[in-house]
């Protein structure tokens, strides 16, 4: 089942549409866009996943702005060493412009994974922090996917996306040293952006 959020429908249930032709309805005032919706089996799917909804184009890639190691929210210091929070900061844009007071705000990438590796080595196993290609998680985990100071979209301020890579995440696990920490942003298309910031884990 597909369905419009913020709309003022002028079509009923199990009336036949024609695409360019039949006016479904008018935006709800104040909201200044719609939202498309997909349900299956009961449950909210992604519309934009691959094999859905086509055709649908998008070559833009995400943006890994900032790396951050906080407890309760602040960041460390420069001594990274005991239990912390690893959290990026990332967006991705949408591939056509959105009119109005929604134009140029950012938009969540679809996928985020990570991995901690020693300076110099091969690499190790990739992490997924969030997989929303094929849905989005339930509101009430939005503590265990956002990081602090996380904010949606809004008509007079963009949003801010700040992703919990890790919770309390225990760099005595891995030794002192150099070590290195990737991230890698994918959105629906495969179009990926990876960067990499270097740790000097301390023992205490």
């Amino acid at each position: 089942m597909f369905a419009y959020w913020h709309i003022v429908p002028a079509v009923r249930n199990g009336q036949s549409a024609v695409a360019y032709r039949t006016l479904l309805g008018h935006v709800s005032s104040g909201w200044g866009h719609v939202h498309l919706a997909e349900l299956l089996g009961g449950r909210y799917v992604n519309p934009l996943r691959r094999g859905a909804l086509m055709p649908y184009r998008d070559a833009t890639r995400p943006t890994i702005h900032t790396f951050s190691f906080e407890r309760e929210g602040r960041p460390v210091g420069k001594t990274l060493n005991g239990r912390f929070d690893l959290v990026v900061e990332t967006w991705d844009e949408t591939p056509v412009r959105v009119p109005g007071k929604w134009a140029d705000k950012p938009v969540m990438p679809a996928v985020v994974r990570w991995r901690v590796r020693r300076e110099r080595s091969a690499g190790g196993r990739w992490q997924t922090a969030i997989d929303f290609s094929g849905t989005i998680p339930d509101p009430s985990r939005f503590d265990t996917v956002y990081a602090p100071w996380t904010r949606q979209n809004h008509p007079w301020r963009d949003g801010r996306y700040r992703v919990l890579l890790a919770h309390d995440w225990n760099s005595s696990a891995f030794g002192s040293g150099p070590h290195v920490l990737e991230v890698e942003a994918v959105d629906t298309r495969g179009n990926r952006t990876r960067r990499s910031i270097r740790l000097a884990l301390a023992s205490r």
